[in-house]
């Protein structure tokens, strides 16, 4: 069976899930709303800096404004040493949930060359507020996100990532084949979650939709393929969201969900998928519309 691409809405490079087109933030932090804190940014700047801290930048909902009551503070320090910090770090300040991303200095510009990296972290570059700016580095960083642009050379990198996904998630599809089969409660799960998050992040990528916030990809997914389409209702189902009615799939109705949406995902790239991932794609939904008719 050849791998047929669907019909989309025409894509034109990276779509911001919740800012501007061109760039510029959609909202500024509140003074108000900062104040509400029960310390002061100066205090938590000191709190997480050290020698090897090259700059520290508040990020997420409270630097755009759209914090919630159980929201936690999300700061992004880069370090200019070889890491010697964990990726992550998580502390309670006066009883606010802190959320510490390390990152390294080369991982920093990774975040401009690598698509899957690029969706995931410049759109809140373009919207964070200094804390620490040691030699105007943040400035410069923060001045890149918000002129780059999703290039030829960047959909191409986009396209082989989420060709090499897919054939990755291959994997899933099979352990979700093996659980509607009888294979257990274990396989149902590992088949639902990896063929529905892999899928959503495939689309994301290789459609370059630079995500502000997590807590928006499923709008982001949809809305990047079209929210009465096959593939957003398949989603809809593998992640067990209700109907209008109410009522909500099964265990066994969402990893049949989730392997349809691996099957519309192959179709929906089409020739994206590349030369040496075909064979193990297209076996993949042969089975999956073999199996599931």
């Amino acid at each position: 069976m050849a791998i047929q691409r669907l019909p989309v809405e025409p894509h034109h490079g990276p779509r911001d899930s919740q800012t501007h087109a061109e760039g510029i933030p959609a909202r500024q932090p509140s003074e108000s709303l900062l104040a509400e804190l029960p310390f002061s940014l100066i205090d938590l700047a000191h709190r997480f800096d050290g020698p090897d801290v090259k700059a520290l930048a508040l990020t997420g909902s409270y630097a755009r404004g759209t914090h919630g009551i159980f929201s936690d503070l999300d700061l992004l320090r880069y370090i200019d040493t070889p890491p010697a910090h964990p990726p992550r770090e998580t502390h309670l300040v006066d009883g606010r949930l802190i959320s510490l991303c390390n990152i390294p200095l080369p991982i920093a510009e990774e975040c401009f060359i690598r698509p899957e990296l690029i969706v995931v972290s410049l759109a809140g570059l373009r919207t964070a507020r200094a804390l620490i700016d040691r030699g105007g580095y943040f400035a410069h960083l923060q001045a890149r996100a918000r002129a780059f642009v999703w290039d030829a050379a960047v959909q191409r990198r986009a396209d082989v990532w989420s060709s090499r996904q897919m054939a990755h998630l291959s994997e899933a599809a099979h352990k979700g084949l093996d659980g509607v089969r009888g294979g257990g409660v274990g396989r149902l799960l590992n088949g639902r979650n990896e063929c529905a998050w892999g899928a959503v992040r495939v689309i994301l990528v290789q459609r370059g939709v630079l995500m502000e916030s997590d807590n928006s990809f499923y709008e982001a997914a949809i809305g990047a393929v079209g929210r009465q389409s096959r593939w957003a209702q398949q989603l809809r189902i593998a992640l067990g969201i209700e109907d209008e009615r109410g009522l909500g799939p099964s265990l066994i109705e969402q990893v049949i969900g989730g392997l349809r949406l691996y099957a519309e995902t192959a179709k929906l790239l089409g020739e994206v998928i590349q030369p040496a991932d075909r064979a193990v794609v297209r076996q993949t939904v042969e089975l999956i519309e073999g199996v599931l008719g």
